[in-house]
């Protein structure tokens, strides 16, 4: 099964994922809410361990979905959210503990109470509250929809 130039994939990593697409650069769920760890860095392909903490998406601009990367260079508690461009909360994407790693997950571009969004820029915002230590990260990243 082909879409947009992505294939169908039954089977990623360690867990069984469904209904997900992929290319050579990143795996795309949809239909769940929690991310998805890779095995490898969906941005550069290397298998390394993460330095740095990060967030990064694609497609960007998007219609209707994009899939969102971030890693953690530690083990941490992990909140995402999309925000609109005043600061009103959209969805929240992610709120759990995860391992140190490369992680996904899907947006398709709707609120959280299942309706599509319009055009217009829009906000990630990962809070990563790491187990060793008492900082607090904020990453923020901007995500354009184009319909």
């Amino acid at each position: 099964m082909e879409s947009e130039g992505y294939s169908y994939i039954n089977d990623v990593t360690e867990g069984s994922v469904e209904n997900s697409y992929a290319d050579a650069n990143y795996i795309a769920v949809f239909g769940e809410s929690s991310a998805k760890p890779v095995a490898e860095n969906p941005l550069d392909g290397s298998a390394t361990v993460p330095t740095q903490w990060d967030i990064a998406n694609f497609p960007n601009p998007f219609n209707p979905s994009t899939c969102i990367h971030f890693q953690l260079p530690a083990d941490a508690q992990v909140e995402m959210a999309i925000y609109n461009i005043r600061g009103q909360l959209v969805i929240e994407l992610v709120d759990e503990f995860l391992k140190t790693g490369y992680y996904s997950i899907a947006w398709d571009g709707k609120h959280n109470n299942g309706n599509p969004l319009g055009s217009g820029i829009y906000l990630a915002q990962m809070v990563v509250k790491p187990i060793h230590d008492r900082s607090i990260q904020v990453l923020t990243h901007r995500l354009v929809l184009l319909k």
